[in-house]
C-alpha cells in the first residue's frame, strides 16, 4: 500500500491541470476483487495437475486522475489484493495464496464533471502484477511452484462520484479487465484465462 501510495503521489505533483475547472482528481479506495479465472490444467507426463478457480478477495488502492478536456480524463489505478486458491492432483490438495496487483490506464468519458454527481464510463488496457503462488504443504503435490508470468490486458470501466464539501468526494467504481496469463510450474506450463472483476469504493479530492 506504501509503494502504492508513493507512485501516485508522485503522479500528482508531475500532473499538470490540463482542463479549465477540475483538472486531478486522487482517490483511496477499498476494493472487492474476484478473478473469474477458468480452471487451468497443467500437463505432466505421470498427470494433469488442475488449478481451481481462486476465491474472491478484498483488498486497497487508490488512483490520480488527469482531465485532458472538460469531459475527458486520463486515470491510472492500482489495487493490491491477495486472493485464496487450490491446486488439486490426484488425491491431494494444496491451498495457497497469490499476491497480484493490477494496474490500469484508462481514458474516461464524464457526463457532469462539474456537477455533484457525475458518472463515467471508460476504456483502455492493464497490467496485472502476479507473485509465486505460496502454499505451505505445495510440495506434497510434488511441485516445487507455480508462477503466473505478469501480462498486458484490457480494461473497462464503469463508475460514479458524488460531491460533498471542500473538494472531497464519495467514488463507486467497478472494472472488467481481459487478460491471458502464462503459468509456469517444475513440471510443466499452460495458459489461463484471468478476468479480474474489481469493484472499490473510495475518497476522492477533487483539484
Amino acid at each position: 500500500m506504501k509503494k502504492i501510495a508513493l507512485a501516485l503521489a508522485l503522479l500528482a505533483l508531475a500532473a499538470p491541470a490540463l482542463a479549465q475547472g477540475r483538472s486531478v482528481d486522487v482517490t483511496a479506495h477499498f476494493a472487492w476483487v474476484d478473478l473469474n479465472g477458468d480452471d487451468l490444467i497443467i500437463e505432466d507426463p505421470d498427470g494433469d495437475y488442475t488449478l481451481g478457480s481462486f476465491d474472491s478477495d478484498t483488498g486497497f488502492g487508490g488512483a490520480i486522475n488527469i482531465f485532458i478536456t472538460r469531459r475527458l480524463s486520463a486515470e491510472i489505478a492500482m489495487t493490491e489484493v491477495k486472493p485464496e486458491g487450490r491446486v488439486q492432483f490426484g488425491g491431494e490438495t494444496a491451498v495457497g495464496e497469490l499476491d497480484m496487483l493490477p494496474i490500469t490506464g484508462m481514458l474516461q468519458y464524464h457526463f457532469n464533471p462539474e456537477g455533484k454527481l457525475d458518472f463515467y464510463v471508460g476504456g483502455g488496457v492493464a497490467y496485472v502484477l502476479f507473485d509465486e503462488f505460496k502454499s505451505d504443504d505445495i510440495g506434497d503435490l510434488g511441485v516445487d511452484q507455480i508462477d503466473f508470468d505478469d501480462d498486458y490486458g484490457s480494461v473497462w470501466g464503469v463508475g460514479a462520484s458524488f460531491g460533498l464539501a471542500g473538494g472531497l468526494a464519495v467514488v463507486a467504481d467497478a472494472k472488467y479487465v481481459l487478460s491471458s496469463n502464462s503459468v509456469t510450474t517444475t513440471v510443466g506450463d499452460a495458459e489461463i484465462d484471468v478476468h479480474p472483476l474489481i469493484l472499490t469504493v473510495g475518497v476522492q479530492i477533487q483539484f
